[in-house]
């Protein structure tokens, strides 16, 4: 239902329903239309399968990377332990 305004030249309002129908819209394409959009498709398909490939391949160099900078990590740490054992038993006076 739609709502219609009707305004008379003396200024009053007269609002009136109204039904209003929506026919669906029945779209064709054409085989060529059609053939055009899977091979749209499928290239989307080959970009997303190639980005995954591309991460994956990357995993090995981060999974080598955090090992790395974890390995630096407990390094540093030994080292901070060493010279605060040092510190103790020779402080500075």
């Amino acid at each position: 239902m739609v709502d219609t305004k009707i305004i008379s030249a003396d200024g009053a309002t007269i609002t009136t329903k109204s039904v209003v129908e929506v026919t669906p819209k029945t779209v064709t394409l054409s085989a060529q239309q059609i053939q055009a959009n899977i091979i749209n498709i499928e290239r989307a398909i080959a970009r997303m399968e190639a980005q995954i490939a591309q991460a994956q391949d990357g995993i090995p160099k981060l999974q080598a990377a955090k090992t790395y900078y974890e390995d630096m990590l407990l390094d540093v740490e030994i080292e901070i332990e060493k010279k605060e054992a040092l510190e103790k038993l020779a402080p500075n006076e």
